[in-house]
């Protein structure tokens, strides 16, 4: 089983390893987002046959798992499945690429997507930034000419050791200057975490200096084609500096190789929403969550299958008394698996026992038709026991005046026909008692292979597609 730990300081440079020898999509995926926010999101980390798992835990959804990085993608994904069903925790991924979600999308072909609007990060192209030009950078261009005219003496370099103490000492002054509320008290404690690691972890970074004053200072991260900018604080009384910081940065490391800038996500914050949508993003990058649904959610919301001599269709309000029948029938129901007894709060009555279908089918735990012969019913046929890997189960009850006339083989047939025009669903299973051996030899003349004896049964399946 796999063995988490909370990401830190202490143990960063494990995560580090893997995560500077990967592009990553978004800020989520670098070390110094890490770093600085790993409290926060309860990061977690572990390897496995040289494989970084990583996961992290928001207000929706606890426990959402990064895309594996490393030799065994497809080992570590299986771990993650198996650690997730022991722990009874919903499986859940975050923040994968078009190629990655293809990827998962092959093993979990139902995928709920959910994406928070205030996540997404924003790409910049970094040529701009380095002289401001166009209409609609001009604003940004002016504050920054009026910096310049302000300061002629501003002095911009990379920052070096002995810079660090005269940052931390900017930082705790900027702290005091800003009405700041807990959570920015805690950002800005969480910024030291990068300027005391920053050597260590090879990030990149610029202070804006004025007669040996730090005026504001960047703290980046190069990945792949695009800088990753964690930290930027500027003297907000000086007009123009963060520009100062922004064109300095863009001079320094956008190059070739590095093209884009990603200035994160804004995190609600009306401000800096505001502040980044100024400077033209192309593109707003979305973090979505990725949540593996069963099969069951592949079917369409209402069924109607025509065989040559049945319909397959929802159950109809005139059929409670059938239903009833058919249902509480002892003898018919010995090898259903099921007692409909355990489904039932309170009163046993037919309306009681009819509501059962509905409520399951609202759950998303089964989906119960009636098998009706020339318009009367004579049986249910029930979708149901669906799986994440795009499993359904098959289960049908004929009462006992229509047995033994191929009903239930027609049925089954034109089920499997159905669900062959479901992309999402691969695998059809069907199950039955040990000892029932009418059941057993009818599932095998439906084109069912045995794959399981468990307990008191013996599980079938049908291969739709691989």
């Amino acid at each position: 089983m796999l063995d988490f730990k909370t990401i830190s300081e202490e143990n960063i440079k494990d995560v580090a390893l893997f995560l500077q020898k990967n592009a990553a999509y978004a800020c989520d995926l670098t070390v110094g987002e890490k770093l600085m926010w790993c409290d926060y999101f309860n990061a977690q980390y572990t390897v496995f046959n040289n494989t970084l798992i990583m996961r992290e835990s928001f207000k929706n959804f606890k426990n959402a798992y990064h895309f594996p990085i490393g030799d065994d993608v497809d080992g570590a994904i299986k771990e993650i499945i198996g650690y997730s069903k022991n722990s009874d925790e919903p499986l859940c991924f975050y923040c994968l690429t078009e190629d990655q979600f293809n990827y998962i999308n092959k093993i979990f072909p139902v995928i709920d997507r959910f994406n928070y609007d205030s996540g997404s990060d924003y790409i910049y192209i970094g040529e701009k930034f380095k002289t401001f030009s166009g209409k609609s950078l001009h604003g940004q261009k002016n504050h920054l000419n009026r910096f310049k005219k302000e300061h002629p003496f501003y002095t911009v370099t990379e920052i070096k050791r002995e810079d660090i103490d005269d940052i931390k000492e900017f930082l705790e002054n900027f702290k005091q200057e800003n009405s700041y509320s807990d959570d920015k008290i805690t950002e800005n404690e969480r910024c030291l975490r990068i300027i005391d690691n920053y050597f260590d972890l090879n990030f990149k970074g610029i202070v804006l200096k004025e007669n040996g004053n730090v005026l504001g200072f960047a703290i980046v991260e190069e990945s792949g084609d695009t800088l990753i900018i964690h930290i930027e604080k500027a003297s907000k009384n000086l007009v123009g500096s963060y520009q100062a910081i922004i064109e300095a940065y863009s001079l320094l490391y956008i190059n070739d190789k590095v093209v884009y800038i990603n200035r994160e996500d804004d995190a609600g914050d009306e401000g800096l929403r505001k502040s980044k949508q100024q400077y033209h993003p192309i593109a707003l990058r979305k973090k979505y969550f990725f949540t593996p649904r069963t099969a069951f959610f592949a079917l369409k919301d209402q069924i109607f299958i025509k065989t040559d001599r049945l319909t397959i269709e929802d159950w109809k309000e005139d059929d409670k008394g059938f239903y009833f029948n058919l249902v509480t029938d002892e003898l018919l129901n010995k090898y259903w698996g099921f007692d409909y007894k355990d489904d039932i709060k309170g009163e046993i009555n037919e309306d009681s026992v009819f509501s059962v279908p509905k409520t399951d089918k609202e759950k998303g735990e089964e989906y119960s038709l009636s098998i009706r012969l020339n318009n009367k019913p004579i049986g249910e046929f029930v979708f149901w026991n669906g799986d994440i890997f795009g499993g359904i189960e098959f289960g049908i009850r004929i009462a006992k005046e229509y047995q033994n006339k191929g009903f239930a083989k027609e049925c089954y047939k034109y089920c499997i026909d159905y669900i062959k025009t479901l992309d999402a669903i691969k695998t059809v299973y069907s199950r039955c008692y040990k000892d029932n051996a009418f059941s057993k030899r009818f599932i095998i003349s439906c084109g069912f292979t045995l794959y399981k004896k468990e307990n008191d049964y013996l599980y079938y399946k049908y291969q739709i597609k691989n």
